[in-house]
């Protein structure tokens, strides 16, 4: 089709769809550009607040010249969780319980003075290894004990302190604990 007719008149139907299409071009070449833009941004150019993901410089450099706390470290596990917790000194009563304080709980029961204990993992070392039953202390990957009742079976009868943030006793499953000791 050509631009013009013969009287000289440009054919308006045919610059319609020729502006169409290179707006249509233009749109898609300016998302790509402001994609790649956004995509490239330097760690300088976050604000002070936030630490870039592909940053060389650690987060408690950044935040010692901020004058600010780091945040909490995220661990692999929840085993290395709870072993960086165990020094913590966050509390939740005045009587020196922590936080996560089932395994505090167990202490105060059993009479065991060592802090390790607070740790609920810690709790499969303590004693020696015996079967599942009355008395023993069951041992689970974040949670400590004591077995009031056992029939056999996955299910026991057992006391515990933090069990929904109060001392409880219940019925729970002890196939998954990592430990019954004595």
């Amino acid at each position: 089709m050509e631009p013009s007719r013969c009287d000289g008149s440009l054919d308006w139907v045919w610059l319609n769809s020729i502006k169409k299409d290179v707006m249509k071009y233009l749109a898609i070449g300016l998302m790509g550009l402001a994609v790649g833009i956004v995509s490239s941004t330097p760690a300088s150019a976050c604000s002070q607040h936030d630490i870039h993901p592909c940053s060389s410089v650690r987060a408690a450099d950044h935040y010692a010249h901020s004058g600010r706390h780091a945040p909490a470290p995220r661990y692999a596990t929840s085993t290395q969780r709870h072993a960086a917790r165990a020094n913590n000194t966050r509390y939740a009563g005045r009587d020196g319980r922590p936080g996560r304080w089932c395994g505090w709980y167990m202490r105060q029961r059993k009479g065991v003075a060592d802090r390790r204990y607070n740790l609920a993992h810690n709790w499969s070392r303590w004693g020696s290894p015996t079967k599942p039953r009355a008395g023993a202390v069951v041992v689970w990957r974040s949670h400590v004990g004591e077995i009031v009742s056992y029939d056999g079976g996955c299910k026991a009868v057992v006391h515990s302190g933090n069990d929904g943030g109060a001392v409880r006793t219940r019925e729970r499953n002890i196939c998954n604990a990592i430990a019954f000791r004595a």
